[in-house]
């Protein structure tokens, strides 16, 4: 009998583990806060690729990819590569609202065609505001200026 007994608490032990996984209550929301939490969605976790910086299109140098970079939402840090050199940060993002911190990155001796590397790092530490059009990221400065232009190339990189 007690051998049934620990048999019976193990399995269902065994088994309300397996049910668990781990996710909290998930609860209706109105559908203009599901909006925003879709948009949020669409900016962060996903490497976007810059396709245009002040206005003149970005073709990749040589043998490199274009620049790219990626916000991750789990701990809030920046990260990419400039054309040349990788680079880091952390990001605070508040609705529309967006601040990138002065980034760090390695120093590897460019060559003279990659001449972005310097201003793209820029461009993004002046970022204030963002919005997609047409499945384009376009980030702006505190002025309502365009900076520049990004297309998704992959999400939870």
């Amino acid at each position: 009998m007690i051998k049934k007994t620990i048999l019976f608490i193990g399995l269902l032990m065994l088994f309300t583990g397996c049910a668990f996984n781990g996710q909290k209550d998930v609860q209706a929301v109105p559908d203009q806060v599901a909006a925003e939490d879709a948009s949020v969605a669409s900016v962060e976790n996903i490497r976007w690729e810059l396709i245009e910086l002040n206005g003149e299109a970005v073709t990749a140098s040589a043998g490199r990819p274009l620049p790219w970079f990626r916000m991750a939402s789990d701990d809030m840090r920046v990260a990419g590569f400039t054309g040349c050199n990788r680079f880091f940060g952390t990001f605070k993002r508040e609705g529309k609202s967006l601040t990138i911190t002065p980034m760090g990155s390695t120093m590897m001796a460019c060559p003279p065609d990659v001449t972005i590397d310097q201003a793209f790092m820029k461009t993004l530490e002046a970022v204030v505001t963002w919005k997609i059009v047409d499945g384009i990221l376009e980030i702006y400065n505190g002025e309502g200026n365009l900076l520049a232009r990004l297309r998704m190339t992959g999400a939870n990189l």
